[in-house]
C-alpha cells in the first residue's frame, strides 16, 4: 500500500509575524531618514553617491571657493585645487540664472610652489592666463584669469555650484614652516549681454585655500602649526568694470543679429530683474535696494506681518491696522521643529504599541481556537 504524501504545513502565523515587522522597521528606518536627511538633496547622495565632494554640495550662494581647502604635497611634487563657483541673482527666473564668462585673481608664494598649468573644467570656453608679481618683497605670485564662451551666445553655464577650473602648482621648497596660502583676490562675473557690460553682481564670498609642503624624507605632516584656516571672506571686492584682454576676444564680435536670432533683450519698464538675454534691468544688475524685493520687474517694499497682529509692517504701514499696546505681546508660534519631532516620535510609538497589542490579540485568539479544536 503506497504511503500518502504529507504536505508540510506553512507556519503562516510566523510569516505574518515576519511580515508586520518588516513594515514596522521600514517604517523607523523612514522616520530617522527624514531627520538625518532634511534636504532632497542629501538624500539623493545617500541613495546614489553623486556626491561631486562635501565642500560642493555645501557652497553657499554667492560664493566661489578653491579646495581642498587644505593641501598636503612632497616637495618636488605636482598639487592640483579646483575652483568652483555658485552664482546667484536673487528674484530671477530660474531658467535664465546663466552667463558665460567670468574673471579670477588669484595669489599664491613663489618661494613655496610654482604654476605649472591650468585643466578646463567647462567646454567651449576660451581661457586667458596672466602671471604677474603681486608683491616682490614677498615674492607673491598673481594669476590673472579671464574665461569666455566661444559662442558668448550659446556657451552658458547655468547659475548652480560648478567646477569652473583646475590649477596645478609644483612643490618647490620645504622647511619647517613651508605653507602657502592660495588666496582669491579677486572673482567678477560681467553683465554680458548690457552694452556697457557692467559687472553682474553674483559673488560676496571668496573662500580660500593652503597647501603645506614636506620634505621627501618625512611624511606629510598635519599639525606643523599652520596658521591658515583656509578661509577668508572679503565681504564686497568688485571693481568698477571686469577686466578682460581686448584683443582676440568673441565678445567683441557679437552683432545685433546674432544676439536678436536667441533673444531681443527689453528692460522698458523694469526696474529689476532680467532682461531676457542673460542680462539684467535696472541700476543694480537685477537687483533691488535693501528691505525691497523684485515683483514683476518693480523694485517694491512687501509687508511683512509673519506672528503679528499689531505695529508696523515693515512698508510703512500697520499689520490689521493696529497700533500695539506695549502690554500686549506679540504671539509666538508654538509649532517650533522640536514639538513636531517629538509629535512625530509619539505618534510612531503609538503605531508600534497598536501593532503589538493587535498582534497579542491575534496570537491569543489563534490559541483559543487550537484548545477548542483539541476538546
Amino acid at each position: 500500500m503506497a504511503k500518502p504524501i504529507l504536505k508540510k504545513r506553512v507556519n503562516k502565523k510566523k510569516i505574518n509575524d515576519t511580515t508586520h515587522k518588516f513594515f514596522l522597521g521600514l517604517t523607523f528606518m523612514i522616520f530617522f531618514a527624514l531627520l538625518l536627511f532634511p534636504s532632497p538633496q542629501d538624500g539623493l547622495i545617500l541613495i546614489t553617491g553623486m556626491a561631486i565632494g562635501e565642500e560642493l554640495n555645501e557652497m553657499q550662494p554667492k560664493s566661489v571657493l578653491i579646495y581642498p581647502s587644505e593641501g598636503n604635497v612632497i616637495v618636488g611634487n605636482e598639487i592640483g585645487f579646483e575652483i568652483a563657483a555658485n552664482p546667484f541673482l536673487e528674484d530671477t527666473p530660474e531658467h535664465m540664472q546663466k552667463l558665460n564668462n567670468f574673471y579670477a585673481e588669484i595669489s599664491y608664494d613663489k618661494d613655496i610652489i610654482e604654476y605649472t598649468s591650468l585643466e578646463e573644467r567647462i567646454l567651449n570656453y576660451g581661457f586667458e592666463i596672466i602671471e604677474e608679481v603681486k608683491d616682490e618683497d614677498e615674492n607673491l605670485g598673481l594669476l590673472k584669469i579671464n574665461a569666455y564662451g566661444h559662442n558668448p551666445v550659446e556657451d552658458l553655464y547655468y547659475f548652480e555650484p560648478i567646477v569652473l577650473f583646475e590649477l596645478k602648482f609644483l612643490a618647490k621648497t620645504s622647511t619647517a614652516s613651508a605653507s602657502s596660502a592660495i588666496t582669491f583676490e579677486l572673482f567678477n562675473i560681467e553683465n554680458s549681454f548690457n552694452p556697457d557690460r557692467t559687472e553682474a553682481l553674483l559673488i560676496n564670498e571668496l573662500n580660500s585655500a593652503s597647501v603645506i609642503v614636506a620634505p621627501k624624507s618625512s611624511p606629510v605632516d598635519d599639525d606643523d602649526g599652520s596658521s591658515n584656516d583656509g578661509s577668508v571672506n572679503t565681504g564686497d571686492t568688485y571693481h568698477p568694470q571686469m577686466a578682460h584682454s581686448d584683443t582676440d576676444s568673441p565678445f567683441e564680435n557679437i552683432t545685433n543679429v546674432q544676439t536678436a536670432g536667441i533673444c531681443m533683450s527689453n528692460c522698458v519698464g523694469k526696474e529689476c530683474g532680467s532682461d531676457g538675454c542673460d542680462g539684467f534691468c535696472g541700476d543694480l544688475n537685477g537687483e533691488c535696494p535693501d528691505l525691497k524685493q523684485c515683483i514683476n520687474y518693480k523694485c517694491v517694499c512687501v509687508p511683512n506681518c509673519a506672528e503679528k497682529t499689531c505695529g508696523d509692517d515693515g512698508c510703512g504701514g500697520l499689520c490689521n491696522d493696529l497700533e500695539c499696546d506695549p502690554v500686549i505681546m506679540k504671539p509666538k508660534s508654538i509649532w517650533s521643529w522640536w514639538l513636531i519631532a517629538l509629535l512625530l516620535i509619539f505618534l510612531i510609538i503609538l503605531i508600534a504599541l497598536l501593532t503589538y497589542l493587535l498582534l497579542s490579540h491575534y496570537k491569543k485568539k489563534k490559541t483559543k481556537k487550537k484548545h477548542s479544536k483539541t476538546k
